[in-house]
């Protein structure tokens, strides 16, 4: 696989060239390398640290924490079932939808920074 390394350290996957030697022929300068593989990325942004190529950690973990808001949010039932239990003033039903976001907040803690 093409790599391109820029002056900040960051890595870049070159994807789309199925003669790999001719490209690196006709780019000899450009900064750009062939290796076997890339470490495993959520966000597919790779640097160089102390020589060697690792991924981007601050940029893997906003992944992952975009992730974890979408997978809450998704989780949580429609509020909608809250106002309609306001409505009709049925305790029940609203208490049913106080357990299902508790259990959400409980399944998905945010982290205490």
């Amino acid at each position: 696989m093409i790599i391109r390394e820029l002056s900040d350290g960051t890595i870049i996957k070159i994807l789309g060239f199925a003669d790999e030697e001719q490209f690196m022929l006709v780019n000899a300068n450009g900064q750009f390398s062939l290796v076997d593989s890339l470490p495993p990325s959520a966000s597919q942004k790779w640097k160089r640290v102390n020589g060697e190529i690792v991924s981007d950690k601050d940029a893997d973990d906003l992944i992952a924490s975009e992730m974890y808001k979408d997978a809450r949010k998704a989780e949580y039932p429609d509020f909608f079932e809250y106002i309609d239990g306001i409505v009709k003033n049925d305790q029940s039903q609203i208490q049913n939808y106080i357990d299902k976001c508790l259990a959400i907040k409980a399944k998905y803690p945010k982290s205490v920074e």
